[in-house]
């Protein structure tokens, strides 16, 4: 993030709302951030937020231990004016990690791994990595510097995803393409979105049936069959582009 001095600045989540002039003492994973691996000097900008508000501060130090004082209120917000849901079928490791990442980019809300038939590992190689999952998030959130953190849910079966709708519910299905169910027919500004990717195998037809009673349509994403963590950055992409403002 740059300001208007072209100058670049790293951003904290605080727990607390501030004012102009107000000190912030930084906790103990942050200084030691900002001193020993950013090593940032006094005088520079940081960009602090409390929930919706964020504040910019300037560095200083006393007995070598960082804080900000506030000088201004940033009224900029990056958050989409909507919520989006992703209920994503958990993948690799590696590429579940790369969406995690990406999906907070693209202005989701909250995230949520599915577990359904195709998935190809074993619920206990991936019941503890929640607290992995959020730091990576969070990091991510710091980076686009987005105002709100996003929310990684706990692992659920389809029967769960009843519990994630929204006002707009779609599921994207790699066998059932035309132009009248491309996903662009159904987006609509400032309108919640849940959308389902299923994992590298895709969903089964029962799934797919299952998901249809409950209230989720089928879209399709194009004529070519995308990888399951493409399939997810396409569609969030579309889905943000439109609730951009």
């Amino acid at each position: 993030m740059y300001n208007v001095m072209g100058e670049f600045m790293q951003q904290f989540y605080i727990g607390k709302k501030l004012n102009i002039n107000d000190e912030y003492l930084f906790d103990k994973d942050d200084s030691h951030h900002i001193k020993n691996v950013l090593r940032m000097n006094k005088g520079e900008t940081v960009r602090l937020v409390f929930e919706k508000d964020a504040y910019l501060a300037k560095i200083d130090y006393l007995n070598k231990e960082p804080f900000a004082v506030v000088f201004e209120v940033d009224e900029y917000k990056r958050d989409l004016n909507c919520k989006i849901t992703l209920i994503q079928g958990l993948i690799k490791l590696d590429k579940w990690d790369l969406i995690l990442q990406k999906a907070t980019e693209f202005g989701v809300s909250q995230i949520v791994p599915l577990y359904s038939s195709r998935v190809n590992l074993k619920k206990d190689i991936v019941i503890n990595k929640k607290e992995r999952w959020e730091k990576i998030v969070v990091e991510a959130c710091k980076q686009c510097k987005r105002e709100s953190i996003v929310l990684v849910n706990d692992l659920i079966n389809i029967d769960d995803c009843k519990n994630f709708m929204s006002e707009i519910n779609l599921v994207a299905y790699e066998l059932d393409f035309n132009k009248n169910n491309n996903i662009l027919n159904y987006l609509k500004s400032n309108k919640s979105v849940t959308i389902i990717i299923g994992c590298e195998g895709g969903f089964s037809e029962s799934e797919i049936k299952k998901l249809n009673d409950i209230g989720f349509l089928n879209v399709g994403l194009g004529k070519r069959i995308l990888r399951a963590e493409s399939a997810s950055m396409y569609a969030l992409s579309l889905i943000s582009a439109i609730n951009e403002a």
